[in-house]
């Protein structure tokens, strides 16, 4: 599983949808965190729904929005 070898992120949103495979999920995620696989090499990965937040965020700050 992609997860597993830390390719892709459990995504907590869904949790409630399919309880027991996010346990599942939510439990390889933390193995790869563990063994430091994939993404998770890097100390300062950025989930991407966090990265979109950012990126939205950065979009409507006051200094873009004047033009600056």
């Amino acid at each position: 599983e992609m997860i597993a070898k830390g390719q892709a992120f459990f995504y907590p949103q869904y949790r409630m949808a399919c309880p027991k495979s996010a346990e599942r999920y939510e439990q390889l995620e933390q193995i790869a965190k563990k063994k430091r696989l994939g993404v998770w090499k890097d100390s300062q990965v950025i989930k991407p729904w966090n990265w979109r937040k950012q990126q939205r965020t950065s979009l409507l700050s006051p200094s873009r929005l004047a033009g600056n």
